[in-house]
C-alpha cells in the first residue's frame, strides 16, 4: 500500500512538473510572439517572467504569477492560441528537411498526399485506357484493367479536390495561429469522404448527362468533355454537398412511400374543418325548423306545445342548459 501511495505521489509530482514546464514555455512563446507582432506586453510582467526563469524550481507563488501572466498574454494575442504559437516556434527551430512544404507535420503530410494524387492523375491520364468514351461508359459498361485505370483517374481527381480543400482550410488556421493538433484526424476523414463523394457524384448521375455533341477535329464525336473529372473534383472538394444530395434523394423516396407529411396533415385539417362546417349547418337547420314550429304554436295560441318546442330546441342546441317558459 505504501509503494502504491509513493508511486501515485511521484506520478502526481511529475504531472505537475510537466504542467509547470508547459505553462512557462507557452508564456515565453506568447511573449515572444506578442513582441514580434507589435503587441507590447506589460513591462512589469516581462520582469516577472525574467525573474521566474532564473529560478531552478517554481513555488506556489511563482505558479500563480505565471498563471496570471499566461491569462493576460492569451487575451493579448487573440485569436491566436498558446499551443499553436509554441508548436510553430518548436517546428521552426527543429529545422525539418521538409519544412519548406509547411510549418507543421500535417501540412507536410497533406502536401505529399496531394503530390501522390497528382502523379496518379498524370500517370492514368497518359494511358490510352482513359479517354472520352471510356470515361462515359461508367462502371457497369466497363471491366478489367480499363475500368480500374478509369476509376483510379476519377479517384485521383476527387483526391485532388479533397486535398485542396483540406490544405486551404488548414492554411487559414496556420495563418491565424490558432491551429490545434487534436483535430488532425478530421482532415484525413475529410479526404477519405471527399474521394468517396467524388466517385459517387460521377457514377450516380445518369450517363446521358455527360454526353455532348462537341465535334472533334477528325470528325469523331467527343462525349462528356471534362465534365466527369470536373464533377469528381467538385465532389472531393465539397463532400458535404454530395451528402446533402444523397440525403435529399432519401427524403424524396421516403415521401413517395409514406406520403408528404405536410400534405397529409393539411388533408386531415381540411377534413375536420368540413365536418365542423357540416355540424354547424345541421344545427342551423334544426334551429330554423324549431323556430318555425314555435311560431306556429304561438300563432295558434297553444302555449303548452310552444313550451315543449322551446325545451326541445334547448336540448338540441345546449342539452345541459335549463330553460323555463312563463305561462
Amino acid at each position: 500500500m505504501e509503494n502504491l501511495d509513493t508511486s501515485l505521489s511521484s506520478q502526481t509530482r511529475a504531472l505537475f512538473s510537466q504542467m509547470h514546464k508547459t505553462l512557462l514555455k507557452e508564456t515565453l512563446a506568447m511573449a515572444e510572439f506578442a513582441l514580434s507582432n507589435g503587441k507590447l506586453p506589460d513591462p512589469v510582467q516581462l520582469e516577472q517572467i525574467n525573474a521566474i526563469m532564473r529560478k531552478d524550481a517554481l513555488d506556489e507563488k511563482d505558479v500563480a504569477v505565471l498563471g496570471n501572466i499566461h491569462k493576460y498574454l492569451s487575451r493579448l494575442i487573440a485569436p491566436a492560441i498558446p499551443q499553436s504559437i509554441l508548436l510553430l516556434q518548436t517546428q521552426r527551430k527543429s529545422r525539418h528537411p521538409l519544412s519548406f512544404l509547411g510549418p507543421v507535420p500535417l501540412i507536410r503530410q497533406l502536401m505529399c498526399l496531394n503530390f501522390v494524387f497528382l502523379l496518379v492523375f498524370i500517370a492514368t491520364g497518359m494511358t490510352p485506357s482513359v479517354n472520352y468514351i471510356s470515361l462515359n461508359k461508367g462502371i457497369l459498361a466497363s471491366s478489367g484493367g480499363d475500368l480500374l485505370i478509369n476509376i483510379g483517374f476519377l479517384m485521383s481527381c476527387a483526391g485532388l479536390g479533397a486535398g485542396f480543400a483540406a490544405l486551404y482550410q488548414l492554411n487559414q488556421y496556420i495563418g491565424n495561429v490558432n491551429y490545434d493538433p487534436k483535430y488532425d484526424s478530421t482532415y484525413w476523414t475529410k479526404i477519405v469522404l471527399g474521394v468517396i463523394a467524388g466517385l459517387f457524384l460521377v457514377e450516380l448521375l445518369p450517363q446521358e448527362s455527360f454526353h455532348s455533341q462537341t465535334q472533334a477535329a477528325d470528325g469523331d464525336i467527343l462525349y462528356g468533355s471534362l465534365l466527369k473529372p470536373t464533377l469528381a473534383l467538385l465532389g472531393g472538394f465539397s463532400a458535404s454537398m454530395v451528402y446533402r444530395i444523397l440525403n435529399r434523394m432519401v427524403e424524396s423516396l421516403e415521401s413517395l412511400v409514406k406520403g408528404d407529411q405536410a400534405s397529409t396533415l393539411q388533408s386531415k385539417t381540411q377534413l375536420l374543418e368540413a365536418k365542423a362546417y357540416q355540424n354547424q349547418f345541421d344545427t342551423a337547420l334544426q334551429v330554423l325548423s324549431a323556430v318555425k314550429e314555435i311560431e306556429k304554436h304561438v300563432s295558434e295560441d297553444d302555449k303548452q306545445k310552444a313550451q315543449e318546442a322551446i325545451e326541445l330546441l334547448a336540448e338540441r342546441v345546449a342539452p345541459q342548459a335549463e330553460f323555463t317558459f312563463n305561462r
